[in-house]
């Protein structure tokens, strides 16, 4: 035994801990999955700007295609995805027009297929076709439009922030105006 050897001798008995520790923890999570009955089957992303990257990922929405619209905040778009992650498109960019925002928080997918937008920093919600065509917008007073959602009717409904009155709004689909006494 040499002092090399034996430092060999060392760092190969950490690892073997280490990898044991890590197929205990492995099975763990594998345990820990199957008992509620999810499992991790895939995912995809990663950091940056270029197509399937994101900067702060904040709210997703699933159309009756299986099609996944991910709203990336940072970015300032909205990117689409087939149900195993290929990327299919893009639409938005940071500015306070029209399919622009400052800020994307989070996408919803309404019943007739349209996607809304909640823009947080532009005080709005934007509505789009499936395929990214701006449609109309909703805006806010003084207020950050933070979540999004809409209901079998198709009415548009909103979480906001930044007034006396933040809360949830709901918006009919005929006016869009608010509704239910706020």
């Amino acid at each position: 035994g040499t002092r090399a050897h034996r430092a060999m001798v060392a760092a190969g008995a950490v690892l073997a801990v280490a990898m044991a520790a890590a197929v205990v923890a492995s099975a763990a999570d594998a345990t820990r999955q199957a008992s509620n009955g999810y499992k991790l089957v895939g995912g995809w992303g990663k950091t940056g700007t270029a197509n399937g990257q994101f900067s702060n990922a904040t709210g997703l929405a699933v159309d009756k295609a299986g099609n996944v619209y991910v709203a990336d905040r940072d970015n300032n778009r909205v990117q689409v995805f087939s149900a195993k992650g290929a990327f299919l498109r893009k639409w938005g960019s940071i500015a306070s027009g029209d399919g622009q925002f400052s800020g994307a928080d989070d996408v919803a997918v309404a019943p007739d297929g349209t996607v809304w937008v909640a823009d947080d920093g532009g005080g709005r919600y934007q509505q789009f076709s499936a395929g990214g065509a701006f449609q109309t917008a909703v805006t806010l007073a003084s207020e950050l439009a933070r979540g999004v959602a809409v209901d079998a009717s198709g009415d548009l409904l909103g979480s906001i922030e930044g007034s006396s009155k933040s809360g949830f709004r709901r918006f009919t689909k005929d006016s869009w105006t608010p509704s239910g006494g706020l």
